[in-house]
């Protein structure tokens, strides 16, 4: 499961679509750790919720409160909803615009083999080392999140049997709002 984080701000504050930071960090991680607790939901991430709740969150978020999600006034699909609409509304996308080229190169960098002659499969231990380094040349921030995203993901993906998203669905979801083109 998800490992709790504890961060402590004493100045929260706006939170959408402005730079990402460690005091955003602390105010979306009520959403991960909220959606950690609902895998189970039938749809999660694919199903909107309701954009009277998700706009009603997003302005608790931005006040800088503490959210209790628990309350039943909030439905997973609201929270999932607004987790993609926080990613979509960096200025900058969670991997940045400086190794956007980076990304798109490690499916074909890596098939070639270490004498440098072209292979007909990817070789999947550089294409993981090649992500671990650019997963090291994003900001701090960047990395806190991205490392708290992929987990969410990859726990949603393990109960695929219930909420209908698997690893593919997952990445069709989230893929436009981690990683875009500057224009």
């Amino acid at each position: 499961m998800i490992t709790h984080v504890s961060v402590t701000f004493p100045d929260k504050g706006v939170v959408f679509g402005t730079p990402l930071t460690e005091i955003c960090i602390a105010q979306i991680y009520q959403l991960i750790e909220y959606l950690s607790k609902n895998l189970h939901v039938e749809g999660l991430f694919r199903v909107p919720g309701n954009s009277v709740r998700q706009q009603t969150l997003k302005e608790l978020l931005n006040s800088g409160v503490d959210v209790d999600l628990e309350s039943g006034d909030f439905h997973p699909n609201d929270v999932a909803t607004l987790l993609k609409t926080f990613l979509g509304e960096l200025p900058e996308p969670l991997l940045t615009q400086r190794h956007f080229h980076a990304h798109l190169k490690i499916a074909d960098l890596t098939l070639f083999d270490e004498l440098g002659n072209k292979t007909a499969l990817p070789n999947k231990e550089r294409q993981i080392e090649a992500l671990q380094l650019l997963f090291l040349l994003l900001p701090q921030a960047n990395r806190s999140l991205l490392k708290l995203l992929l987990d969410l993901l990859y726990h949603t993906a393990r109960q695929q049997d219930k909420n209908k998203m698997s690893a593919f669905n997952l990445a069709l979801m989230f893929a436009p709002h981690v990683v875009w083109p500057r224009n």
